[in-house]
């Protein structure tokens, strides 16, 4: 599952780019944790939160799911934890 989304990096080179980086192993070590752990249904229930669909479509995803990350630029030094937003306007 883990190719199946398109993750979108900043440029080359940038401090966002840097912390991306970071990230991304984190995002494949929790894919292939709840493989191992949950088995499929777990895996359908994270692609249903992602795309809407719980299996992939015979025909492919058009436009392929992507993995976009939302930097804030003012941050709040109490504040050390991410925030999710699953929504995209």
């Amino acid at each position: 599952m883990d190719q199946l989304f398109n993750i979108l990096l900043s440029s080359v080179g940038s401090n966002k780019r840097s912390a991306e980086e970071r990230v991304v192993p984190f995002w494949r070590d929790y894919l292939q944790d709840f493989e191992e752990e949950e088995g499929p249904s777990k895996l359908a229930k994270i692609l249903g939160f992602a795309t809407g669909a719980t299996v992939i479509p015979p025909v492919g995803f058009s436009p392929p799911p992507s993995i976009e990350f939302l930097h804030e630029q003012f941050v709040s030094p109490s504040r050390q934890l991410p925030m999710a937003n699953t929504c995209i306007n």
